[in-house]
């Protein structure tokens, strides 16, 4: 069970042959996620609306823009660490099952146009990558390396004409 991200496209589904697609309406959205997980409302600023809905140890955020249709997706991991892990791949790298800097490297060896700016990452024009800092080392063990960070959210907007 895999979450695919498609740039320009959208995102497969874990659910056998569902495709979310950017330009998509609420209720295309909803008849295919419906039978397999339960919309809820969420608030996105300047969003003709905007539903999430959690698979496993994911929640996603779905929006649109002013023409009333899919403008993007986001996705975040739970803190929960007993929950199911559901991939979310690009390029066949799952996003959040490796550690940030080996995927900004899987990432650019894939030919993606990766720029990194603090505690995120633009990926070619229309994914954004977001992580948590680690947290410091104790002041009584300055020499542990803190551990690596891992995303903990992203977003894929719909092409634009930027």
């Amino acid at each position: 069970m895999t979450i695919r991200l498609l740039p320009g496209l959208g995102a497969e589904l874990p659910w056998a042959e569902q495709s979310l697609r950017f330009g998509m309406t609420l209720d295309e959205l909803a008849s295919i996620v419906t039978p397999h997980a339960d919309l809820h409302d969420t608030l996105v600023f300047h969003s003709a609306w905007a539903k999430r809905l959690t698979c496993d140890d994911l929640e996603l955020g779905l929006f649109a823009g002013e023409r009333d249709a899919l403008l993007g997706l986001s996705v975040r991991r739970s803190p929960d660490r007993d929950a199911v892990h559901v991939p979310v791949g690009l390029d066949d790298i799952d996003l959040f099952g490796w550690p940030v800097d080996e995927v900004i490297d899987a990432l650019r060896d894939a030919g993606r146009d990766v720029r990194v700016k603090n505690h995120g990452a633009r990926v070619d024009r229309d994914l954004h990558l977001t992580w948590l800092a680690p947290p410091p080392a104790p002041a009584a063990e300055p020499w542990r390396k803190p551990p690596a960070p891992f995303l903990n959210g992203l977003c894929l907007y719909a092409p634009s004409d930027r």
